[in-house]
């Protein structure tokens, strides 16, 4: 009866808290959740990561930055609503991006949106190249995009930067 006790209280004191990152401290992080701000604490046994593309990869905390969003796993003091976290999972958002492409420059391809703005997509990584031949796409290179092709990009962002990273890219006309 004891052990259950313990159990159910340990289970009600761990929480989620998720929201976007008002700032940073050296080892804590406030977050700006749906409730107002939220003090996260990490130490050496916190555990960082991001999903991309279905895939695990492990950060590390400077790789967090303000604005950025997160879900924080861990347990909470009821006292003064501070976590202790066991897991930091860093948010990456996906992106449908059409338009033409404006500049190339190595693997960073400057693609202007049709009625919106010119965004910056890495292409270093892209899994899948495509390009139209009629009815059919086939496999391309990234030599293969050239400035003024129109394109369809599926990228990611990790907030880290303004670039996005591309995950599938295709020519739609050259």
């Amino acid at each position: 009866r004891v052990i259950n006790t313990v159990s159910t209280q340990a289970d009600l004191l761990r929480r989620t808290y998720v929201g976007k990152i008002k700032t940073l401290g050296t080892s804590s992080i406030v977050l700006l959740t749906s409730e107002g701000d939220r003090t996260v604490v990490t130490n050496d046994v916190t555990t960082f990561y991001r999903y991309k593309s279905g895939t695990r990869s492990e950060i590390s905390f400077s790789k967090l930055t303000v604005g950025a969003e997160l879900a924080a796993v861990g347990t909470i003091d009821p006292s003064n609503l501070e976590m202790n976290a066991r897991q930091i999972i860093a948010k990456v958002h996906r992106y449908n991006l059409v338009g033409t492409v404006e500049r190339i420059q190595g693997d960073i391809f400057s693609i202007k949106e049709f009625n919106g703005p010119t965004t910056d997509v890495d292409f270093s990584d892209a899994v899948s190249l495509k390009k139209n031949l009629g009815t059919l796409f086939i496999p391309a290179k990234t030599s293969d995009f050239k400035v003024n092709s129109t394109v369809f990009v599926i990228g990611y962002s990790d907030q880290v930067s303004a670039t996005l990273s591309a995950l599938k890219a295709d020519i739609v006309s050259l």
